[in-house]
């Protein structure tokens, strides 16, 4: 049994390297309930000095065929003189994420202070020592795409461009990614709230909340070496806890039949079947109302949520991917 001190900080987690999110993941879903109840537990950890465990990061190691499908900007793109590792997120990108548009706030909200409101105007309880801290946690520094500094956490479909605009130096990009700018402004506007109640100096304020996001949220991080293993770890986690839509298990078994080879084309036409369903962008959750239907026709009885992810895997068993697909389109056409 792995003790506390086994896990891993979210910033230790952030400075091993550089992250996707490939496109057959699911958008950045989580609602402003979801994003305060991670506020919360910071502003515990800040006022406790205690540590708080969110849970398992399930990553594998980023290799060709998975650069590829990965949209924003492509972490093909990045330039180094080093050996920088790259990893895709299996499991656990809303938290990542959400822990990464917190630095992004923080350092948009840090930057619009006087320097010459802070006890030190040098050194690294300053304004540009703060900055500066918060920046390696955003950034891999050692590595470029284009001119600017090579981000650590690339994300996929919509939020990407709209996780661009949040970027320390970046202009705000339209996007459909709703959710993400909505998750963004409210932890800048949480943190405002936080600043007019605070009773320390401004630099204790941004350090104290560095620190609490940085090492004191723990994960469980697990890097496995093929989507395979990748796979089963996911399934397993979200066998327990706050279960996924149907829809997200069912895409994910999909890709998994697909393979690593036959990965864009999947991802083709899981998109395709989006469009079809109308279930595109924040709607993604439409999906489950399809599949109920889908799996009612399929296995001649109702199939409750719980039970629908298996009921699909059965329907799967002995079959192509493209077979799965094409029976699905078939449908998809028929309940648009």
């Amino acid at each position: 049994m792995r003790n506390a001190s086994d896990l891993s900080s979210m910033g230790t987690l952030l400075k091993q390297g550089v992250f996707a999110i490939p496109a057959y993941q699911r958008d950045f879903a989580w609602s402003i309930k979801d994003v305060n109840g991670l506020l919360d537990d910071i502003e515990t950890v800040k006022q406790t000095g205690t540590s708080h465990f969110i849970g398992s990061i399930v990553v594998m190691s980023a290799d060709l065929n998975f650069q590829s499908s990965s949209k924003q900007g492509d972490i093909g793109n990045i330039t180094t003189s080093s050996n920088l590792p790259l990893y895709h997120i299996v499991d656990g990108q809303q938290r990542i994420t959400t822990c990464s548009l917190f630095f992004c706030a923080l350092y948009k909200n840090l930057s619009e202070e006087k320097a010459e409101d802070f006890v030190q105007t040098t050194g690294p309880f300053s304004k540009q020592g703060i900055l500066t801290s918060i920046e390696n946690y955003i950034f891999e520094t050692g590595a470029y795409v284009g001119q600017d500094y090579c981000p650590r956490l690339f994300l996929n479909n919509g939020a990407s461009e709209q996780y661009q605009g949040c970027l320390p130096g970046r202009s705000p990009i339209p996007s459909h990614s709703r959710k993400l700018k909505k998750a963004f402004e409210r932890i800048q506007e949480w943190l405002s709230e936080k600043k007019a109640e605070r009773t320390e100096d401004l630099g204790e304020f941004y350090c104290r909340f560095r620190n609490a996001v940085a090492d004191s949220l723990k994960v469980d991080d697990v890097c496995c070496d093929d989507f395979g293993s990748a796979f089963q770890m996911f399934e397993s986690i979200n066998a327990k806890g706050q279960p996924l839509v149907s829809a997200d298990l069912i895409k994910c078994h999909l890709i998994k039949l697909a393979s690593d080879v036959n990965i864009v084309d999947a991802q083709m036409r899981w998109n395709k079947l989006l469009e079809t369903v109308g279930a595109n962008g924040d709607r993604v959750r439409d999906l489950d109302k399809f599949f109920s239907i889908y799996l009612f026709t399929e296995c001649s009885k109702r199939v409750p949520k719980a039970a629908a992810y298996d009921a699909f895997k059965e329907i799967c068993k002995g079959k192509q991917y493209h077979e799965v697909f094409g029976s699905l389109q078939q449908a998809a056409e028929v309940y648009k």
